[in-house]
């Protein structure tokens, strides 16, 4: 059974794990400032992936990457792991972890559209549909009565531009063999857009 349903496992066990880390965050957040969490996170990332590629790669660090390839990964990193999880880490003492990660979940659906006006992916009327009412019960669930937002504004705008630690990279970023896939954040997802779309073409233009 395990076998044949390990996907439906998978998401179940990551979601588990996305709601713990979200309480757990809001905890430190309150404890020691959402600041220093963000940094205290990202060196303990980099000691558990470093662990991790040296066993899989033989390397502690990527040396193996080009000046290009650090570049680009880097600036992603710097706009969606630390400014991204920064404001997403802010939100959790303004509005909570429940909401915050409530708001996340417009993640999957900013990056379907996004992908439909500027990458030419197509989005069927059942997705369009699906977009919509995830949307919908978002509003209500942030919403009172009169349908006007029941928190603080501050902390909607906080956890929306944090928006997307659960969003998927990009088909298209795949197809290109920029990087592997992953789970990223949007913010990333732009810099790796701007590159593929701006960069990568005005490069191919001139060869």
């Amino acid at each position: 059974m395990f076998q044949s349903h390990i996907g439906e496992f998978a998401g179940l066990g990551v979601s588990v794990c996305w709601t713990l880390s979200a309480l757990f965050f809001e905890k430190a957040g309150y404890k020691i400032g959402s600041l220093s969490v963000n940094f205290i996170r990202l060196l303990m990332a980099i000691v558990f992936l470093g662990i991790t590629t040296f066993f899989t790669r033989g390397l502690f660090f990527p040396t193996d990457a080009s000046p290009y390839q650090w570049f680009w990964l880097g600036l992603s990193g710097f706009i969606g792991f630390f400014i991204g999880d920064m404001l997403l880490f802010k939100s959790y003492l303004v509005i909570g972890s429940r909401t915050s990660a409530l708001i996340m979940s417009l993640a999957p659906m900013l990056t379907a559209v996004i992908g439909w006006f500027f990458l030419g992916e197509i989005l069927s009327a059942k997705n369009i549909i699906a977009i919509a009412i995830s949307i919908a019960g978002i509003i209500l669930a942030i919403s009172n009565q009169k349908m006007k937002l029941n928190i603080p504004f501050k902390g909607f705008l906080l956890a929306f531009g944090g928006t997307g630690t659960g969003s998927w990279i990009n088909p298209q970023q795949e197809r290109h063999g920029t990087v592997r896939s992953g789970c990223c954040n949007p913010n990333q997802s732009f810099v790796w857009f701007v590159k593929l779309h701006y960069f990568d073409d005005r490069t191919s233009s001139l060869e």
